[in-house]
């Protein structure tokens, strides 16, 4: 038999038993496979990356999330506070964000298109958004700075809806790494695209 014949007979006898492939890791999907299942599962996810600095977390199915280590975040908002009652955080920031759209566009306040919910102690509840220039007198929007010198973000992508099956996830992980989380709790919703599947939002705790 030639050397070329033998090469040949080697590789498919390789393929045959399976030997030389790629071994698939518990977790990862192999080469060329989606990065994302159509559904989220159920469960607590586990972490497949355990560096300390930047953390990849995954769903059993191939549900992939990236939780990421920053500092710094600072935010002067303009916007409606208020309290929601028996934990009724989507109806509340709803009511407050229309309110404080209804003002910045009644006054033809320019701004940076982005909406930021801020969560903090006694079920309160920020609604805001970042203006290019201070407002003129009568507008009755609040003033809030925020600042994290420390957190962990990760970037929803995907409806809206489904965030409030990603929280938890997130939250269990965060507790069972020992990540001291604390409040305020900040969304940070991206521009507005009718395709929902591509919908951006980031979750950032602050961290001690």
């Amino acid at each position: 038999m030639s050397a070329p014949a033998a090469r040949l007979l080697h590789a498919l006898l390789l393929l045959a038993t399976g030997a030389g492939r790629r071994p698939i890791v518990a977790g990862l999907p192999p080469s060329g496979a989606g990065s994302r299942p159509p559904a989220i599962p159920a469960g607590p996810p586990i972490y497949d990356d355990p560096t300390p600095k930047h953390v990849t977390v995954s769903f059993p199915y191939l549900y992939y999330m990236d939780i990421q280590f920053k500092k710094d975040l600072r935010l002067a908002l303009y916007g409606v506070g208020g309290v929601a009652v028996n934990g009724n955080w989507a109806d509340t920031g709803m009511s407050l964000m229309n309110k404080m759209w209804s003002q910045v566009k009644s006054h033809n306040l320019q701004n940076k298109g982005i909406n930021v919910w801020v969560y903090e102690r006694s079920e309160k509840l920020f609604t805001g958004v970042e203006l290019l220039t201070p407002p003129p007198a009568g507008v009755t929007l609040e003033y809030k700075e925020v600042h994290l010198p420390e957190y962990v973000c990760f970037k929803h992508i995907g409806p809206y809806e489904k965030i409030k099956e990603v929280f938890p996830n997130l939250k269990y992980e965060l507790d069972r790494k020992g990540i001291n989380h604390i409040l305020p709790y900040i969304e940070i919703y991206g521009h507005w695209t009718e395709d929902s599947s591509r919908l951006e939002t980031e979750l950032c705790w602050c961290i001690q």
